[in-house]
């Protein structure tokens, strides 16, 4: 069930502009850099009201780095391949970004929120950060969340086997 708290803040979503939706959504940890357009921006924050920490950061030499994710609404035509990863325990977006973020080999995963289920993917086996994303799987949801830093830039960097 919404609390009222929660309608307050998603009602005003539909009036307000690009610009003034881009800095809620920022404000909240959400990357909206990627996002296509004011539509795009208005559902992420409808589908994460509370905001989601996006640069969760690691120790790198003695300092924080940060890790950059980057949410799709849709899946790329080609996901990679899936890599083993233990998921006991990772019930929020947080917990799943963490056991990715632990995992070097780990690019992303593919999300479906209906369900709750994730499909980690393997770094460099053919997933391209400039794929185009899109809802194939009829009649189903998914995002697709990945590492920006992890993501193979170029089809060059396909690997030979």
């Amino acid at each position: 069930m919404t609390s009222t708290d929660d309608m307050t803040t998603l009602a005003p979503l539909d009036s307000m502009s690009e610009r003034e939706l881009r800095r809620l959504a920022s404000d909240r940890g959400i990357d909206v850099r990627h996002a296509g357009g004011k539509d795009e921006v208005s559902q992420l924050l409808k589908t994460y009201p509370q905001g989601v920490k996006l640069n969760t950061g690691r120790l790198a030499r003695g300092g924080t780095r940060q890790i950059e994710w980057v949410v799709k609404k849709g899946l790329p035509h080609n996901e990679g391949f899936d890599i083993a990863i233990d998921q006991t325990g990772a019930t929020t977006l947080k917990d799943i970004y963490e056991k990715c973020e632990a995992n070097p080999d780990c690019v992303g995963f593919a999300y479906w929120p209906s369900r709750g289920k994730w499909f980690p993917k393997r770094k460099g086996t053919v997933f391209f950060a400039h794929a185009k994303f899109n809802q194939w799987r009829l009649g189903e949801e998914w995002e697709w969340h990945y590492i920006k830093e992890r993501a193979q830039a170029h089809t060059d960097d396909v690997p030979l086997f």
